[in-house]
């Protein structure tokens, strides 16, 4: 075995790398990598820039923006800005949605989440054998409301749903 070159970058004199590749610049330049393809596109990694005075990565040029595992994109951000998770720029194409989720099979279809953990204290939404579904995990109420007010309640033990004062109803036969 041998041992694992390590190149700097722009390095203080007599300071040695401690990764792979260590790149440092005093200017909001130096400290950016790019790599493009003519025509294609450009991939930006940032630890700083006038713009955004953060560290980032993502898409320099008007094209996609994509996370890939397995050699397969799972995550998508257009040029645009919609994200598509589980999903391709094309299967976006024509949807003017800001997040779009995709996932599972025909029987067991994509949820999203929202709370602590899946099987917790959290809201699910989700779409199962072409079925839409908003769920509340465990026993607790769910409440549904417009303009800041609760117009209904629907009891996480009974199931007994509680419309608010002057909330008309009417029941499809």
């Amino acid at each position: 075995g041998g041992t694992t070159p390590l190149v700097g970058i722009g390095l203080a004199a007599g300071v040695t790398p401690t990764v792979g590749l260590e790149i440092e610049s005093a200017s909001n330049t130096g400290a950016r990598t790019r790599i493009t393809k003519t025509g294609q596109g450009t991939l930006q990694l940032s630890a700083y820039s006038d713009a955004i005075q953060y560290p980032f990565v993502g898409s320099e040029t008007n094209h996609s923006f994509g996370v890939v595992t397995n050699n397969t994109e799972r995550l998508t951000i257009t040029s645009s800005g919609d994200v598509g998770i589980g999903c391709t720029p094309t299967d976006l194409d024509g949807y003017s949605t800001a997040l779009n989720v995709r996932g599972g099979s025909a029987s067991n279809g994509a949820a999203i989440y929202l709370g602590n953990t899946a099987n917790e204290n959290s809201l699910r939404l989700s779409n199962w054998s072409g079925t839409g579904y908003v769920m509340v995990r465990k026993q607790f109420p769910l409440y549904i409301g417009t303009n800041n007010t609760t117009r209904l309640t629907i009891d996480g033990t009974s199931g007994l749903a509680t419309f608010s004062a002057g909330i008309a109803f009417q029941s499809a036969t």
